[in-house]
């Protein structure tokens, strides 16, 4: 099947968007009318969708990623069960840096500093790369980051991220956009928007995150 010249194939391997959270699918079969798709799990749970209901579908190619609004329709079960959902009258490339944001937990390091500091002092506090603290990054995109810290970060401040890539570590400025406090982990949960970051390094996150997510998939 193909819209706007990008095309779908039976197999391909999808998300669904249900009320903030990300389900994962796949394109079961291509009618005239409608695309079947194995009903979408989020950490081993089901989507319950039911008729008329509203979805936005996310699939990928190697470079690229795709979407779509559409609506369910119906059930059908072949063997396994699937949900119906319109074939859509538009897909659209969606921007990787606003869409795209992975899970990953690994350690990652950041400083707090001054909101008016120059570009100078900042690359020179990156360069002494002196008293930063330790902290678990919770997931990353080309927009932002969210870690996870038992110390106090303090909202609409601005702090320095080190984070390991595959092949180099990176440093990014980052404002603190919002704090959640975990009473149970006896933690907070912090996100932050990057500040002024070069498109260059933006585009190393996302290359990195793509990678990752390829592997991923391979291993399903």
């Amino acid at each position: 099947m193909k819209n706007n010249n990008v095309e779908i194939n039976i197999n391909t391997k999808c998300e669904v968007l249900i009320k903030g959270k990300s389900y994962k699918s796949n394109i079961q079969d291509i009618y005239e009318k409608d695309i079947a798709i194995s009903i979408p799990v989020f950490k081993n749970n089901y989507a319950n969708l039911l008729k008329d209901e509203e979805v936005e579908v996310i699939y990928y190619d190697e470079k690229n990623v795709y979407g779509f609004q559409s609506k369910v329709t119906g059930r059908k079960n072949d063997g396994i069960s699937m949900i119906l959902i319109e074939k859509p009258d538009k897909i659209k490339k969606v921007q990787r840096r606003r869409f795209f944001r992975m899970d990953l937990s690994m350690e990652v390091e950041y400083k707090k500093i001054e909101d008016n500091l120059s570009d100078n002092q900042i690359n020179a506090i990156i360069e002494e790369n002196k008293d930063f603290s330790i902290c678990t990054m919770v997931d990353l995109s080309g927009g932002g980051i969210r870690i996870r810290t038992k110390d106090d970060i303090d909202e609409n401040q601005l702090y320095i991220i080190k984070i390991p890539l595959k092949d180099e570590v990176i440093y990014v400025t980052c404002y603190c956009v919002r704090v959640i406090r975990d009473s149970i982990a006896k933690s907070n949960v912090c996100g932050f928007s990057f500040y002024d970051i070069e498109d260059s390094k933006r585009d190393r996150i996302i290359s990195y995150l793509f990678q990752l997510m390829r592997e991923l998939r391979k291993k399903e």
